[in-house]
C-alpha cells in the first residue's frame, strides 16, 4: 500500500462474516445544515443503537443515488442510517434514530425498505469510492479528521471549491471530496483556495490524500506534505526501504 512516496504495511487481516439480517431498512433524514447532520450522526454513534453504517451526502451527490431520488430536495443534505436485524429491533433502531435526528433539527425523515437499501448502497459505494466520478474529469480527495471537527472541513470546501461534491461517514470523520478537474488547471487554480481547505484539515487534526486526478494535473492540487502522518510514513519508508526501491 503506497501513495506519493509513502509506505504502509498490512501484517494480518481477519474478517468476521455474519449471515444476512432477516430485516434491513434505512432511515433517510434531510438537513439544511451539514453541521446539524454530523451532530446527529455522532449522537447516534454514541447511543446503544448500532446502525450498520451512516453516510452523509451534499445535495448534488444525493442526486447520484437513484434509490433516494424521492428523498432529495434542493439545498438539503441527506443523512442515511442503515440498520439490520430482527424486525422489532430494527423498528426500534429506526424510531430512536429518527428521534435523535429531529432533536438535531432535521427537516423530515423517511424509511427505505430492503430492496431500496441495497440499491442505494450500491450507488453510495460508487460515490464514496469514486467510481461515479471519471478520473479524467474529477480530482478526488480522501480526508480523515476528528468527527466533531468535520463540519469545519466541509464548510471550508464548500466556500473555497466551486462545484465540489461531498460524501462522508460523519461518525468516523471520513470525508470523500470530488472537485471538477478544471479546478486543477492554471486558470482553475486561481478560482479555488486550496490552502483554505488544508488549513481547515489541519485545524481538525486531520489528514488529506489526493486519491486520483487527471494525467498532467500536477502537484499544485496535492495536499501539503507537512502533515504529521506524512512525516511518520516517510520515516517508516526510510526504515523499511533505505535504498528507495
Amino acid at each position: 500500500i503506497g501513495s506519493r512516496g509513502t509506505l504502509g504495511l498490512v501484517g494480518e487481516a481477519i474478517l468476521k462474516l455474519a449471515p444476512a439480517p432477516p430485516v434491513e431498512h434505512a432511515l433517510v433524514a434531510r438537513f439544511r445544515d451539514p453541521a446539524a447532520a454530523v451532530a446527529a450522526a455522532i449522537d447516534v454513534a454514541s447511543a446503544p443503537i448500532n446502525p450498520y453504517a451512516t453516510t452523509l451526502h451534499d445535495p448534488q451527490t444525493a442526486e447520484r443515488i437513484a434509490a433516494l431520488a424521492g428523498a432529495t430536495r434542493e439545498g438539503e443534505w441527506l443523512a442515511v442510517f442503515r440498520c439490520g436485524g430482527l424486525r422489532r429491533a430494527v423498528a426500534k433502531q429506526i424510531d430512536d434514530i429518527a428521534r435523535i435526528c429531529k432533536q438535531s433539527g432535521c427537516l423530515a425523515t423517511e424509511t427505505v425498505d430492503r430492496s431500496g437499501v441495497r440499491r442505494a448502497w450500491s450507488d453510495i459505494a460508487e460515490v464514496a469510492g469514486g467510481a461515479a466520478y471519471p478520473a479524467a474529469q474529477w480530482i478526488a480527495y480522501r480526508i480523515s479528521c476528528l468527527p466533531s471537527k468535520s463540519p469545519l472541513v466541509i464548510a471550508a470546501a464548500l466556500a473555497a471549491w466551486a462545484g465540489v461534491e461531498i460524501t462522508a461517514h460523519p461518525a468516523l470523520g471520513a470525508l470523500f471530496l470530488h472537485l471538477p478537474a478544471g479546478a486543477g488547471s492554471a486558470e482553475g487554480a486561481r478560482r479555488i483556495d486550496l490552502d483554505r481547505v488544508w488549513s481547515a484539515v489541519d485545524a481538525a487534526a486531520g489528514h488529506a490524500t489526493c486519491t486520483s486526478a487527471p494525467p498532467g494535473t500536477g502537484d499544485d492540487v496535492a495536499p501539503p506534505r507537512s502533515y504529521a502522518p506524512y512525516r511518520l510514513l516517510r520515516r517508516l519508508k526510510e526504515a523499511f526501504d533505505p535504498d528507495g526501491v
